[in-house]
């Protein structure tokens, strides 16, 4: 099975577009580092352990768990 993750650490792009300043129309090279630091890290693996699948999440957070046989 593989996780997909967004939250503070994964994907949220706030913190970047705060640290350049919020900037009320971004350049298209500042959009493009956006998206470059913001970009999804490749799935995670995981496994079930007793049948069961245990997640801890923060506020906010999504993830998408993709099971395959």
């Amino acid at each position: 099975m593989s996780l997909e993750r967004v939250d503070n650490t994964h994907g949220n792009v706030l913190p970047h577009y705060v640290a350049m300043g919020q900037p009320l129309d971004p350049t298209p090279a500042q959009v493009e580092t956006l998206n470059r630091e913001t970009a999804l890290p490749a799935p995670e693996q995981s496994h079930l352990m007793g049948g069961k699948l245990q997640l801890q999440l923060e506020p906010n957070a999504l993830v998408l768990v993709k099971v395959s046989r």
